[in-house]
């Protein structure tokens, strides 16, 4: 997990993504709308660096939707945890009707 303590939101590079060789990634797309999330998605997909990623070190991506869940305090930040927690422990975490699904990417 990348943090920046006392600090707003960061950007990180590529290199510093791969060189960390996650083993699981969520992306969070930060668009108002439908149509906003897919342009989004496919640029995270074709750059060379998810590329890198995803073949080199076989992390398991998930794209989630950040502008409702990954963005705001209170109540949303527990059904974020839920949101994350589901898909990396499947068997212990049971995602709740009420919340979308982080959608992995094959």
């Amino acid at each position: 997990m990348f943090r920046f303590w006392k600090n707003i939101s960061q950007r990180i590079t590529w290199v510093q993504l791969t060189a960390a060789m996650q083993d699981i990634l969520f992306v969070a797309l930060y668009e108002f709308n439908v149509e906003g999330s897919k342009r989004g998605e496919k640029s995270v997909l074709q750059s060379s660096g998810f590329a890198k990623l995803y073949r080199s070190f076989d992390t398991k991506v998930f794209i989630v939707e950040g502008i409702a869940y990954f963005s705001r305090l209170g109540p949303r930040l527990a059904d974020s945890w839920e949101i994350m927690a589901h898909p990396m422990h499947t068997s212990l975490f049971q995602l709740p009707h009420n919340l979308p699904a982080a959608v992995q990417i094959k």
